[in-house]
């Protein structure tokens, strides 16, 4: 598998406009690719991604302070502390914080893949645009860049995300938001 990594990555991730906080503990690059293992922080309410899919990919969650709820296909569940769930791969989910609750949980990727590099790019430029969702393009470019390993459930078939991915890709590539230039 060829990674995509521009710079360095932070531990810690933040996006400053719904509070989600993302801290690494065991990365990629430490499994030798099997697992990349985090903490993510939500506060009360927060709104977190769109319902997706990761479709090479696994997700677990474990509750560790507050409720954490997801959402796994058209069923919601609630994991109170020390509860956990697997999402396998090719599910559609999402998970959030309760209203006036926050949540904290830690969330492990098998295999890694290239889910560092899209959280940190997704947050960058959030943060970037002042905003809780990443801009279109530079999604688009990002996704584009790691061909396959996510999707938005729900609504586009995964072929035509993959040629709006790549259409807009180009796109942003034109307006110069080249988000790396190295892949290895």
């Amino acid at each position: 598998m060829r990674l995509v990594r521009c710079k360095d990555m932070k531990n810690t991730i933040e996006n400053r406009a719904t509070g989600q906080r993302i801290t690494f503990v065991r990365r990629a690059g430490d499994t030798n690719g099997a697992f990349t293992e985090s903490i993510l922080r939500l506060p009360p309410g927060s709104r977190e991604p769109a319902l997706h899919v990761h479709p090479r990919q696994e997700e677990y969650f474990e509750a560790l302070e507050g409720p954490v709820g997801l959402t796994i296909g058209k069923r919601s569940i609630i994991l109170r502390p020390g509860q956990s769930f697997t999402v396998p791969a090719g599910i559609p989910h999402r998970f959030f914080a309760l209203r006036g609750q926050s949540a904290t949980c830690r969330v492990i990727w098998k295999p890694s893949l290239h889910i560092e590099y899209l959280l940190e790019e997704f947050l960058d430029s959030a943060n970037r645009h002042r905003g809780s969702e990443p801009s279109l393009l530079e999604a688009a470019y990002v996704l584009h860049q790691i061909d396959g390993e996510y999707f938005l459930a729900g609504g586009m078939p995964p072929w035509f995300q993959r040629m709006a991915f790549a259409v807009f890709a180009l796109l942003g590539k034109s307006f110069g938001m080249v988000k790396c230039s190295k892949i290895y």
